[in-house]
């Protein structure tokens, strides 16, 4: 059997496991969207608080064709972009310094758990002092939290590098770029896309649960609008938006690092 061929069934096979997998997922939502309406129904749900299906979709085809909702999603997805952005020129350098060295490796590693831990919620009345409910606190907000997860997986990865291997790229003279793209990529890639997909989801949560404590402008501002005038559809309705946007910055996420990793261990499927 020739390469092309054998790729190509490794190719069916991938995808005919892929569609197995999504068919009972896509039955555990209809179960799930199922049970809610059935619970609206029977008065389980209380109705001052609950929003049968057919009003949640309804009230989420129209708002979906209104420039409000756009102009939200636009503020977050500003806010959001620029703070994962700084997360990434901030934490990919300073993770690496301080995971080069053994010593200093050790003796911060104690400290950015402490910090991490730290939930950044709690800083906005802080953030709000200085910037007010705006795009700039958001991005702050998403900085402060969402650069833990990329400097620390860029830590873990440069000090994975095995000092046999730093020694053998030094015994054969592979320096400077060819050391960068044979032997410290390889290594520190997978903790560094790791770390930007949980930035990513990290900093959106921030993101749009700061506009709904803030009234910053946003879509989590829209929602809590909602809320506070009774528009109980339209509220459940932007927050299928919301979960649906937060969906596909993880599958986005998700294909990237399985595409640019498809030669590492963690991307191969498992067989029996």
């Amino acid at each position: 059997m020739t390469v092309q061929a054998l790729r190509g069934v490794r190719t069916r096979t991938a995808g005919a496991g892929r569609c197995s997998n999504l068919a009972p997922q896509l039955a555990l939502v209809v179960l799930l969207l199922a049970s809610w309406d059935l619970l609206v129904r029977t008065g389980v749900l209380p109705a001052s608080g609950a929003v049968r299906l057919s009003g949640i979709a309804g009230a989420l085809g129209d708002v979906v064709f209104t420039a409000a909702l756009w102009t939200a999603v636009g503020d977050s997805l500003t806010s959001w972009l620029v703070g994962l952005a700084v997360c990434v020129l901030v934490g990919v350098p300073l993770g690496a310094l301080l995971g080069w060295r053994d010593g200093v490796y050790r003796s911060v590693r104690l400290v950015l758990e402490f910090v991490r831990a730290t939930p950044p919620v709690v800083l906005i009345p802080f953030v709000l002092l200085f910037f007010g409910p705006s795009q700039e606190m958001k991005i702050f907000l998403v900085v402060l939290g969402g650069v833990w997860p990329i400097l620390i997986q860029s830590m873990y990865g440069v000090h994975d590098l095995e000092g046999t291997l730093v020694h053998t790229a030094r015994a054969y003279r592979i320096r400077g770029p060819r050391f960068f793209a044979s032997v410290l990529m390889p290594t520190v890639l997978p903790y560094l896309l790791t770390g930007a997909r949980v930035s990513a989801v990290l900093g959106l949560l921030l993101t749009i649960g700061s506009e709904m404590v803030t009234s910053a402008p946003g879509l989590g501002r829209a929602i809590f609008d909602a809320q506070t005038s009774n528009d109980l559809a339209g509220m459940y309705a932007l927050v299928v938006v919301a979960g649906v946007i937060g969906l596909l910055v993880n599958t986005v996420f998700t294909v990237i690092e399985r595409k640019v990793l498809s030669w590492h261990p963690s991307q191969r499927p498992v067989t029996s």
